[in-house]
């Protein structure tokens, strides 16, 4: 009997060898699992290489033609997006400038309408709640749509910007939850979590007399 490590021959059939000291059975099971990993790489390959395409088709997709016209546009668009959101985000917040923007108008319609939405699920807490994640959630569906229906990298980034834009919008109120100056702080829900652990159920009875 030959050892398939060191080579040493026996002369009858051994459990082991005299001269290297492995273990026969051990060494051929460690061998097999080996020699299945082997066999199995390929196919970890390939799984890796299409979970790779996957991502980047959803995320990288790019057209095979693009209109000149429409590229330059793309381009000043990204220019204004990116000096305006710099100025959204170096801005104080006490200066008010992200309510008083345009694009807070567009927010709007998105964040009453949450309230609406998110009603029937019950409770005066869900539909305070609702307002700021219709607004936030508008732009993340925005953002599923253009990547996996329209394949539009490009506006899935703007989506992206706009979802990251209604932080900015929100920051003005979750900023004020614990001197709760502004009016309008019932209809933040970072501001009713705060003040529930703080005074328990009695701000969820009567907010205006906390």
């Amino acid at each position: 009997m030959k050892c398939p490590k060191c080579g040493f021959e026996h002369e009858y059939q051994a459990a082991e060898c005299r001269n290297c000291g492995i273990i026969f059975s051990k060494y051929h099971a460690k061998q097999n699992s080996l020699s299945n990993a082997v066999a199995q790489k390929p196919g970890l390959e390939k799984e890796s290489l299409e979970t790779f395409d996957l991502i980047k088709n959803l995320f990288f997709y790019v057209q095979s033609e693009t209109n000149p016209l429409i590229l330059g546009g793309r381009a000043l668009l990204f220019i204004i997006l990116f000096i305006w959101g710099l100025k959204f985000i170096i801005t104080p917040l006490e200066t008010n400038y992200t309510s008083e923007s345009f694009w807070h108008l567009v927010n709007l319609p998105f964040h009453e309408a949450g309230h609406i939405i998110f009603k029937p699920l019950g409770g005066k807490f869900i539909t305070s709640l609702g307002g700021s994640l219709g607004q936030l959630l508008m732009p993340l569906i925005c953002l599923i749509v253009f990547l996996v229906k329209t394949k539009d990298t490009f506006a899935a980034s703007f989506a992206l910007w706009w979802f990251g834009e209604n932080f900015m919008d929100l920051a003005p109120y979750i900023n004020d939850a614990r001197l709760l100056t502004s009016p309008f702080y019932v209809v933040i829900p970072v501001r009713v979590l705060l003040m529930v652990s703080m005074t328990g159920n009695s701000f969820l009875k009567n907010p205006y007399k906390i």
